[in-house]
């Protein structure tokens, strides 16, 4: 994957899991129907990574996103994530979830974010 473009795997075109930065250090995030009627988007992260400051830049196009690094994988660790979520529209358990607050997205900067703790839903 080159920073030039995002990966997507959609499934539906409304829920997906998207990536972006390099092959060497790439954000993954994911987006679900909620029991609430409603999508919402979150950062993927190692478990441990709750709590950490927003202090890895991974950059795409013109954009820079700050996540955790916990919240940064190699392309070998995103592809059992990858896997996973084809075969079952699911991740691993041992990831957490934090949600992304795309109405406050602006500029190059990206989203922000809330804790929302762990994978399932």
């Amino acid at each position: 994957m080159s920073s030039e473009h995002p990966a997507y795997a959609k499934l539906d075109g409304l829920e997906y899991l998207q990536s972006a930065g390099t092959a060497d250090g790439m954000t993954i995030e994911l987006r679900r129907l909620e029991d609430d009627g409603q999508y919402h988007q979150y950062a993927i992260g190692k478990r441990g990574s709750e709590g950490q400051s927003l202090d890895r830049e991974v950059k795409y196009d013109e954009y820079v996103l700050h996540v955790r690094p916990g919240e940064v994988f190699t392309a070998d660790e995103a592809t059992p994530i990858y896997y996973a979520y084809f075969q079952g529209r699911t991740i691993p358990d041992d990831l957490v979830l934090r949600e992304l607050d795309l109405t406050k997205a602006s500029g190059a900067e990206g989203p922000s974010s809330t804790e929302t703790g762990s994978a399932r839903g």
